[in-house]
C-alpha cells in the first residue's frame, strides 16, 4: 500500500510540472522568425569601371574619371554623353573641353604625334564625322588623343623613347630632302656649263659679226 501511494504521489507532482510549463508557454508572446537571406538576394559588390577604379553610382549615373564630378539626373548630365558612348570614357564636359587627354585626332595626327603604325590605328575605337573637303567623300574617322597615347606607350614603353623616335625619322626625313635638294642645283649647274645649245652658241656668234684672225 505504502508504495502504490507513493507512485501515486510521483504522478501528482509530474502531471503539476507538465502543466506549469504549458501555462509559461502560453503566456509568452511568439516571436517572428528570422530568416536569412538567400545568396540571390545578397548585396552585390560595385562595379568596376573600365579604367579601374570604383565606378560610383549616384541616382543611376556615373563620376567623372578625371575630377570626380558627378553625374546629375538632368538628361543633359555633366558627363560628355559622346564620349560615354563611343570610347565608353566617363569625363565631365569641363575636363573635356580643357584637357588635351580628351582631344579627337585624325589618323594623320595619330600618325605623326605617336608614331603608330596602321596595324595598331585599325583596334582603335574611333567616331566618324562628316568629311570637310567634300560631303560626299568617305566619312573621316577621329580618335581619342587618350587612347592612342596608350597605345603608343604600349609600343614604345616610355615617352622618352618615342620622343627619340621622332627626333630620329625627323633627321632621316631632312638628310633626304637635302639630297634630293642637291641633285636638283647639280643638275641646273651641269646645264650652265655646258654653255647651252649649239643653236644658242650660233645666235651670238652671228650677233658679234666674223671673227678677226
Amino acid at each position: 500500500m505504502e508504495k502504490l501511494a507513493a507512485r501515486k504521489k510521483q504522478q501528482s507532482e509530474q502531471q503539476q510540472v507538465q502543466q506549469q510549463a504549458q501555462h509559461r508557454e502560453q503566456e509568452q508572446p511568439e516571436q517572428p522568425s528570422r530568416k536569412r537571406p538567400s545568396p540571390s538576394h545578397a548585396p552585390l559588390p560595385d562595379a568596376k569601371r573600365a579604367g579601374g577604379g570604383d565606378a560610383e553610382t549616384v541616382s543611376g549615373g556615373r563620376v567623372c574619371e578625371s575630377c570626380g564630378a558627378r553625374d546629375t539626373d538632368d538628361p543633359r548630365g555633366t558627363l560628355d554623353r559622346k564620349l560615354l558612348e563611343a570610347f565608353d570614357v566617363a569625363v565631365c564636359r569641363n575636363c573635356k573641353d580643357s584637357k588635351e587627354a580628351y582631344e579627337l585626332m585624325t589618323k594623320a595626327d595619330v600618325q605623326k604625334l605617336f608614331l603608330l603604325p596602321e596595324g595598331t590605328i585599325r583596334v582603335l575605337k574611333y567616331v566618324e564625322r562628316e568629311n570637310p573637303r567634300n560631303k560626299g567623300w568617305t566619312p573621316m574617322r577621329l580618335y581619342l588623343h587618350k587612347d592612342a597615347r596608350v597605345w603608343a606607350l604600349k609600343r614604345w614603353s616610355t615617352v622618352e623613347a618615342l620622343e627619340e623616335e621622332r627626333k630620329r625619322r625627323d633627321a632621316k626625313k631632312w638628310e633626304e630632302s637635302v639630297k634630293r635638294t642637291k641633285g636638283v642645283f647639280s643638275s641646273a649647274g651641269g646645264a650652265a656649263a655646258g654653255g647651252g645649245s649649239g643653236a644658242s652658241r650660233g645666235r651670238r656668234k652671228a650677233a658679234l659679226g666674223p671673227s678677226i684672225i
